[in-house]
């Protein structure tokens, strides 16, 4: 940032056509472009989007007001995302903050970090290893906690000790007071399952509309694939999707129906060795966050794991 540009060019989430002049904070921060600041803005605090420097102001200097705090380390909007809000803000002739907005979790239009809340992990300690379980035999639910923590590859978070007994808690905190057990925080990481479909023999049809479509190239192209239900277009996504994965790429892939959603995951889960993300409106605020940075940061994330089966 030029020394004279010390202006910046807010968005701010407001029914204007325009972007908002502020001054850097006091420590003159760096800040980078896409990255979210609290301002004052009338009465209230609001978070906005810096998208550029200024020299100067429509605003006298004596009027212009400070950023209250820098709330991004990093930019949160890639430049390749922004300008596609920018052209989007334009073309519908809306309000460019109103617009990136809607583009952020709803974590994100608020004052919180940009971050994955860590999860609890509990695993066992070297006494817990060497404990004789008949010990526990007046404590059967310790006991069973014990034989599956040991069991377990690695350690085990609340879901997956949520599947061994609604009342895990009380049971792990006496084994955590005996110091059998020792627990962690870490970051949410996908399951990934490790069993996987065998993909079956295309037929002639499937087979022309997978050449049709990856004739077009890389480039952007439309293609309508038209079938009865049943008649095996999920397969071509998935033989679509594979070069993609396999070429270290991220793939998008938009479902008309929410509740098509558990069944389509599953399907691509058991055919990719890759972590899902899914977002859709029956996610907490939580979890939208972590699926948005997940896709955000390159590596897709899906709490959850699937259970293959033989497909016909």
């Amino acid at each position: 940032m030029s020394a004279r540009k010390n202006i910046l060019k807010v968005a701010v989430p407001a029914p204007l056509r325009t972007t908002f002049d502020y001054l850097p904070p006091a420590n003159q921060v760096q800040i980078g472009i896409g990255s979210r600041v609290l301002v004052p803005f009338g009465r209230r605090q609001s978070v906005g989007v810096v998208l550029g420097y200024a020299e100067d102001s429509d605003i006298a200097p004596s009027k212009l007001k400070r950023v209250k705090a820098v709330l991004d380390s990093q930019a949160v909007l890639l430049p390749g995302l922004l300008d596609l809000l920018q052209w989007t803000a334009s073309y519908y002739h809306h309000p460019i903050g109103e617009a990136i907005q809607t583009a952020l979790p709803v974590l994100l239009r608020r004052d919180r970090p940009a971050e994955v809340k860590k999860e609890l992990a509990w695993a066992l300690s070297n006494e817990g290893r060497a404990l004789d379980l008949t010990e526990l035999k007046r404590a059967p639910l310790q006991a069973r906690l014990l034989e599956v923590l040991r069991q377990a590859d690695s350690a085990m978070t609340a879901s997956q000790l949520g599947e061994i007994s609604r009342g895990w808690r009380n049971a792990m905190r006496q084994l955590e007071q005996k110091g059998l057990v020792s627990v962690s925080s870490r970051e949410a990481k996908p399951a990934i399952t490790a069993e996987r479909d065998t993909p079956p023999t295309l037929n002639a049809a499937q087979m022309a509309a997978i050449e049709n479509i990856q004739s077009a190239g890389e480039g952007f192209s439309c293609s309508l694939l038209h079938g009865v239900t049943g008649s095996g277009k999920t397969e071509v996504y998935l033989h679509l999707v594979q070069p993609v994965l396999e070429a270290g790429k991220q793939v998008l892939v938009l479902v008309p129906e929410i509740g098509l959603t558990p069944q389509l995951i599953e399907r691509f889960q058991c055919r990719f060795p890759v972590p899902i993300a899914a977002l859709h409106s029956g996610l907490s605020d939580s979890e939208r966050l972590a699926v948005w940075l997940a896709a955000r940061e390159g590596r897709a994330t899906k709490i959850g794991r699937a259970s293959c089966r033989e497909r016909v």
